[in-house]
């Protein structure tokens, strides 16, 4: 009789401690918000891209149970601070307001140094490499940059100091007809993107040239930001997969 009791503990012990480990590792449901922007991210037959693809393939292994959706990026944003329900989105920025409402994951990738893209017609307003301070100062040289992004601290802080103002465009691509139709002199950029770029906006690449910007030494780190309403758990799990070449 005390076997039989005891072997029926035993059972309903090992029972209960792999209910626990299933509870444990039980997927938690996220939606994985994005917006175009090749090379990064971008829908083809599913999504793929630089960022994109393999960040897919981590959350999958790790004890997320994903879903996917194409948005825009000030959406995205929206969406992580109403909190309303467990979404991440790819290849974003820290910084201090972002912090503030939503939560992030190890540092995904590191992009390049970023590059001056201008036209070669323009090529009498620039050196080969400059500071991004000197190009600043100049007021008569007009910045074209993306609506809704943020350049990192580096340059961020910069544009502050000197009271930087911007002609805004949606999309990289569109930046570029901008660039091309005169509207501004020069767009900031991460090497990683130029050349999709310029093919999507369907010019020839030979009317255009890049500046080195002396002063920038690392690019900026990208990071999935997630809603509050993800767990610590199922970021801390994620983490455990991320490794930065």
């Amino acid at each position: 009789m005390f076997k039989q009791k005891y072997s029926h503990y035993l059972v309903s012990v090992m029972l209960l401690m792999m209910s626990a480990k299933a509870i444990s590792q039980a997927k938690e449901n996220v939606t994985l918000l994005y917006f175009e922007r090749p090379p990064y991210y971008y829908t083809e037959k599913g999504p793929k891209g630089l960022l994109l693809g393999p960040t897919v393939n981590l959350m999958q292994k790790s004890i997320l149970d994903l879903s996917t959706r194409s948005t825009s990026s000030k959406a995205i944003l929206n969406v992580i601070k109403e909190n309303n329900g467990a979404f991440c989105s790819v290849g974003w920025f820290k910084t201090k307001e972002r912090e503030s409402y939503g939560k992030f994951t190890k540092s995904i990738y590191t992009n390049k140094p970023i590059k001056l893209l201008t036209l070669k017609k323009h090529s009498s307003l620039f050196k080969k490499e400059m500071e991004l301070e000197e190009i600043f100062k100049q007021k008569s040289l007009k910045w074209g940059a993306l609506q809704a992004f943020k350049y990192g601290d580096n340059v961020e802080i910069l544009a502050k100091n000197h009271n930087m103002k911007r002609v805004y465009g949606r999309r990289q691509d569109l930046l570029v007809n901008m660039m091309v139709y005169e509207r501004f002199h020069y767009i900031l950029i991460a090497p990683e993107e130029i050349d999709y770029i310029i093919k999507g906006s369907g010019h020839d690449k030979n009317l255009f040239l890049t500046v080195n910007l002396s002063n920038i030494q690392k690019g900026n780190d990208r990071y999935i930001i997630c809603s509050k309403k993800v767990s610590d758990q199922a970021i801390n799990e994620f983490n455990k997969y991320v490794k930065i070449p």
